[in-house]
């Protein structure tokens, strides 16, 4: 008898199967997939993401055209009872897939399992991912459920050792599941219509990507309608004046006025304040920092978050929460001390250490936990930040500075503020001295703060009742500023904080701390709007298309409003907490969405809005195929001027963005690709082109694909660096790839340290990873035949040399 432990992806499974020693590999259907591990006691299984959904409009009877759907009177389209149906799958991993769906309701199923551990990710999300699983099994036996926010061997212990029973989190998944509902209906109905309105262009709308999409549209046509006004201001030994002067002339009359009369200092303070430490990183925090200090794109920085997380280097990344709970409190000290280890960040880690860390409710508030604490770095004996990639690399650094800032002491300085006074003009200056930097050490310069930065000032030494005579007065013109256009970072912020765009009291609680959308969602929100072609990105900034606008002019006020959302999540709150309102939810959704169909039918008027960038058949032409895509699987095809990723082919199926440019924007190689170069490229293959040096030189190099997730592009290649496999545990040397071994770079004459690829006696092929993980963990894990052994790295002296053997680990 077996318990079955169900996670959300082969990363986590693996892990929870070193945690319970389940070693043999499981396989599964007639091409042998592997699917999870296992013991004599436990069975490790895994999803992948969704594996179900809830299906599309022709699942349940409707007509697979959006314009047959609109013309047979079908919306709206309110089906009696919602059901899970295999998700669509991407072609290259159909097969794949399909057979995990069988292999899960087989497993979930078997007489062997006596009891089911629930260990998808700890979130409404991840409730949704397991319920699909396990109800579309029919499975009615006994579940329970891991929690954790981290997927170190410590965390998983102690979470197995709590299990609950998943009925604890219905109500979670109750919220889950309405939601998913309710898009469908608003999403499906509303996109049928506006398409069919809209002379069968394609036009998707969504409960928060068409609000959000109104919000950048009325920012941009604020900026354009903005007319910029000038003012002028007297400046007095760094002191401006409160009168502002319409014209110059007026400024220039009221300087001459005073130069050479006497001003008197009527107030001159001093106090002493500080600035407190930021709170951890919640999701959008560290997304919005991410984006203003290194320019990543939200979906970047959750990608990156993610991967951190799977390599056990951080935390679980999808909260919305910038605290950590009572029991973790003795871990931050420790913790601490592991990363000082780290070049990187000893400095500031020991600096921390030896004044003394600031742990107060600023860090540990349980109150402000909902279902995961904020985003740390986990305990881990050994952290390389050379093998990560830049993006991960940047990402981690950040959230171990932010923890290091919320450990610091608050910011300390001196204020000194001035009043003078001249023939009736009064000027003003506020300074700041620093006291004591405390955090502010290890704050990170944004552009906006590169921007903001003032050369050195000198502070006037004033005392109240002083006196001196003005002179040169300095005129200064104040020009206003338009609205900036919306970034990443402003956008995260406008969502997570919607409550401020909300008047009505109820609903402004109801949504304070949890905003438009979710910490997971928002990322892929803003993508899609890009790849809906009504947003595109220029530079930093988010701006809408003239499609983007016009389909908001287009669209019903209430389709618009922010405060659905609020009405929706002001009754999750009470699904959570025990009151089941969705009936009457449900109810209300149905009836807005009717009164909405029925406004628009009715109104004869309205003109359609085309999207100018849906393909036409008369556009159709024979596309030359030069690879697969990096990104989805999809066939790469010459574009005219790019190649470009096929994979845009309706709205099920929005495409992923993979493409890259013939020429070199700013001409640094000659010519085109040509076919055969992009299909070289499109293989992970170098190509060399014809250069020109900035001197006018020509030369050859070699150049190749490169993909950011944000653009793709040709870039040339760098001189390969010897990778550095892990330290040398007898030396603490580096350790590098040979032809046959991995060996210490202290040579021949050093410690002779050496692991040969083959190993004969054990019969297994030491790779670069497995030496990796025999030098960083300490031991690695090898297939034999169905099942996984463990050896370590030992010593041996054979006549009085001493060589590097494999020992099982029992």
């Amino acid at each position: 008898m077996s318990i079955l432990v169900i996670a959300e992806k082969p990363s986590v499974c693996n892990a929870i199967a070193d945690v319970v020693g389940a070693r043999e590999f499981v396989h599964w259907g007639d091409k042998g997939f592997e699917f999870g591990r296992r013991n004599s006691e436990y069975i490790c299984a895994h999803a992948a993401g969704h594996l179900y959904s809830i299906g599309y409009p022709v699942d349940y009877g409707y007509s697979k055209s959006f314009a047959d759907s609109y013309a047979k009177g079908e919306l709206p389209m309110f089906p009696e009872r919602f059901k899970f149906i295999p998700a669509p799958d991407p072609e290259e991993f159909k097969e794949r897939r399909v057979a995990l769906r069988e292999y899960l309701v087989h497993i979930i199923n078997s007489d062997e399992v006596t009891g089911i551990i629930e260990a998808t990710d700890a979130a409404r999300e991840g409730e949704l991912i397991f319920r699909e699983i396990y109800y579309y099994a029919n499975c009615t036996k006994p579940v329970k459920r891991l929690w954790v926010s981290s997927i170190t061997e410590d965390a998983i212990k102690e979470g197995l050792a709590n299990l609950k029973p998943m009925t604890e989190y219905d109500n979670i998944y109750k919220t889950a599941k309405l939601r998913q509902e309710l898009d469908w209906i608003v999403g499906m109905n509303f996109s049928r219509l506006y398409t069919a309105l809209n002379s069968n262009s394609l036009t998707q709308i969504g409960r928060v990507k068409t609000p959000l999409l109104s919000i950048i549209v009325n920012r941009d046509e604020e900026i354009e309608r903005f007319t910029p006004h000038t003012s002028y201001k007297l400046v007095l030994n760094g002191l401006q004046s409160e009168n502002e002067y319409e014209t110059e002339a007026e400024a220039k009359s009221a300087a001459e006025n005073s130069i050479g009369k006497t001003a008197t200092v009527e107030e001159a303070k001093k106090a002493e304040k500080s600035e407190n430490r930021p709170l951890l990183y919640s999701l959008a925090t560290l997304q919005m920092d991410a984006n203003a200090v290194y320019g990543f794109t939200a979906q970047q920085t959750l990608d990156a978050a993610q991967a951190l997380y799977e390599d056990k280097l951080t935390t679980y990344p999808r909260t919305d929460s910038e605290y950590l709970s009572d029991d973790m409190k003795g871990l931050i000290e420790p913790l601490v001390k592991k990363l000082s280890t780290v070049d990187d960040f000893k400095a500031n880690g020991e600096r921390l250490l030896s004044q003394g860390l600031n742990i107060d409710n600023r860090v540990i508030n349980n109150e402000g936990i909902s279902d995961h604490h904020a985003i740390i770095p986990n305990d881990l004996n050994n952290i390389d930040l050379s093998k990560l990639s830049d993006s991960k690399r940047k990402i981690y650094s950040l959230i171990v500075n932010r923890l290091f800032m919320a450990l610091d002491k608050p910011y300390r300085y001196t204020e000194l503020t001035f009043k003078v006074s001249c023939e009736g003009v009064t000027y003003k200056g506020r300074y700041t001295q620093p006291i004591e930097l405390g955090f502010r050490q290890l704050k990170l310069k944004t552009d906006e703060d590169k921007e903001e930065e003032n050369t050195s000032v000198s502070v006037p030494a004033y005392a109240q009742g002083d006196t001196f005579t003005a002179e040169n007065i300095k005129i200064k013109e104040c020009v206003s500023k338009p609205p900036k256009h919306y970034t990443d970072r402003s956008l995260l912020s406008v969502m997570s904080n919607i409550d401020n765009r909300i008047d009505d009291a109820e609903l402004k609680k109801a949504v304070k701390g949890k905003g438009l959308g979710t910490s997971a969602t928002r990322a892929g929100v803003i993508e899609e709007l890009i790849q809906n072609k009504t947003c595109e990105r220029v530079k930093k900034n988010i701006v809408s298309t003239q499609y983007g606008r016009e389909l908001v002019h287009s669209l019903p006020a209430k389709v618009l409003s922010v405060e659905m959302t609020a009405e929706w999540e002001q009754k999750f709150e009470e699904i959570a907490s025990g009151n089941d309102r969705s009936s009457e939810l449900v109810a209300d959704i149905k009836k807005y969405v009717a009164s909405i169909i029925d406004f628009e039918k009715g109104n004869t008027g309205r003109k359609p809005v085309i999207n100018p960038y849906a393909a036409k058949s008369s556009d159709k032409r024979e596309e030359i195929i030069v690879g697969k895509c990096w990104r989805c699987g999809a066939d790469v095809a010459d574009k005219g001027a790019f190649y470009g990723c096929l994979s845009y082919k309706s709205k099920e199926e929005r495409g992923c963005g993979f493409r890259f440019s013939k020429k070199h924007p700013r001409e640094f190689y000659l010519g085109e690709i040509n076919t055969k170069q992009a299909s070289e490229l499109l293989d992970h293959k170098k190509i060399q082109l014809d250069c020109v040096s900035q001197e006018g030189k020509k030369y050859k190099a070699d150049w190749e694909l490169q993909d950011t997730l944000e653009f793709v592009n040709v870039v040339k290649c760098k001189k390969a660096e010897k990778e550095v496999i892990g330290k040398c545990p007898w030396c603490g040397k580096n350790i590098y790839e040979g032809n046959l071994n991995f060996y210490c770079e202290s040579g021949r004459d050093g410690c002779g340290f050496s692991i040969w690829k083959e190993d004969k006696y054990h019969k297994v092929n030491i790779t670069a990873a497995k030496a990796k993980d025999l030098l960083n963990k300490g031991y690695a894990d090898f297939k034999h035949g169905n099942a996984a052994v463990r050896y370590k790295l030992i010593k041996k002296e054979v006549n009085g040399k001493t060589y590097v053997n494999l020992e099982e680990v029992k």
